[in-house]
């Protein structure tokens, strides 16, 4: 059945990581999605991520 599906060209946004981490820049940008990194590399969850995480209306 999955014969007869084409293969499909890469996907481009993942190839980002890549270029991300060959930039000797040190106030390179991270493109990734949803990852965001602080100036000392740590991970913060987006601001809009959190807020999205928690129920707008409590069903108790």
């Amino acid at each position: 059945m999955f014969k007869q599906i084409a293969p499909s060209a890469a996907d481009s946004v993942p190839s980002l990581m890549g270029v991300y981490l060959q930039d000797p820049n040190p106030q390179k940008v991270n493109l990734g999605i949803g990852l965001y990194y602080d100036r000392q590399n740590d991970f913060r969850p987006a601001a809009c991520a959190c807020r999205g995480s928690t129920p707008a209306i409590s069903t108790t």
